[in-house]
């Protein structure tokens, strides 16, 4: 991504104060882990929510410790405190959304005012990777 693409996004996050991330893992062509990572927040001049894409961030792991600790790194190298995070959003894997070591419990134990909120969009897009192609509505959807 272009420095001064991110350098925008960022001080408009800045000014927004609280925001909000939204994160999904996947392995790349060459068998590489990573994270998608994904920002939300209000923009305050024209009052409306925005969501921008941060980048792709390589993984050591997908365990919700590394994965958290990726993220926090994240945050912090582009100068976004944890403390103005207010919410979370992922998949529903045992990495990112359990109830005791997933990315979702550590931040929140970091973060109590970051709360999670399910990401469902993941399970349509399960969906649509069945698909046999015999649903003509589900073609328009």
């Amino acid at each position: 991504m272009g420095e001064q693409v991110r350098s925008s996004i960022l001080l408009r996050i800045k000014k927004a104060k609280c925001f909000s991330i939204l994160c999904d893992e996947t392995t790349d062509s060459a068998k590489m882990e990573q994270l998608t990572l994904c920002v939300r927040c209000v923009d305050v001049e024209k009052f409306m929510v925005r969501e921008d894409f941060l980048g792709f961030v390589q993984i050591k792991s997908t365990t919700g410790l590394e994965i958290k600790k990726t993220i926090v790194a994240e945050l912090s190298r582009m100068g976004l405190s944890l403390s103005n995070l207010r919410g979370q959003g992922y998949d529903g894997g045992s990495n990112m959304a359990g109830h005791h070591k997933s990315v979702h419990a550590l931040i929140l134990n970091e973060q109590p005012l970051a709360f999670y909120t399910h990401c469902f969009i993941h399970s349509l897009n399960l969906c649509y990777n069945q698909y046999d192609g015999n649903c003509q509505q589900f073609l328009t959807f």
